[in-house]
């Protein structure tokens, strides 16, 4: 697919950059063939799914993706976008938890006695994310202010 084109007027400020960015990725389809854009679809879609819903929003959000390209695939890459970025913490929290709650929510679907052992491990996850306060949020915007070029054609119109 061809990157989505954004008049340079649209991107002077960081907000419309953040902006442009999602409008972007939204017209891509998962998987693509640029890791790049794969990187940014991955952490923005963990970094909304945290915000609104905690790991479960996230899974919820995400289980397209995942079953898509494999749980063990998808978390490597998201662990491997979140190291880029500098948020090692929830790389950490990821690597931690992500597989383990990915099989317990995968079981939940055809088993409520899994009910309490996930609900466990999310609080457990979902607090360490909240100790974090906000960082992601910041390198997420930085990065897409640096690399939006990979994500869209800038042009004068």
């Amino acid at each position: 697919m061809k990157k989505p084109k954004v008049n340079k007027k649209e991107v002077r400020q960081p907000e419309e950059i953040w902006n442009a960015v999602i409008a972007a990725l939204v017209e891509y389809e998962y998987p693509t063939e640029s890791e790049a854009v794969n990187d940014a679809f991955n952490l923005f879609h963990y970094y909304s799914g945290m915000e609104s819903g905690g790991h479960e929003g996230f899974l919820s959000a995400a289980e397209d993706m995942i079953e898509a390209v494999g749980s063990e695939h998808y978390f490597q890459e998201l662990i491997a976008a979140l190291e880029k970025i500098g948020a090692h913490d929830c790389a950490r929290i990821e690597k931690a938890y992500g597989q383990k709650l990915w099989s317990l929510y995968q079981a939940l679907e055809h088993d409520e006695s899994e009910e309490d052992p996930f609900y466990r491990l999310i609080e457990k996850a979902d607090e360490e994310y909240g100790r974090l306060g906000g960082k992601l949020e910041q390198m997420l915007e930085g990065y897409f202010i640096e690399h939006y070029h990979d994500f869209i054609d800038v042009v004068e119109k």
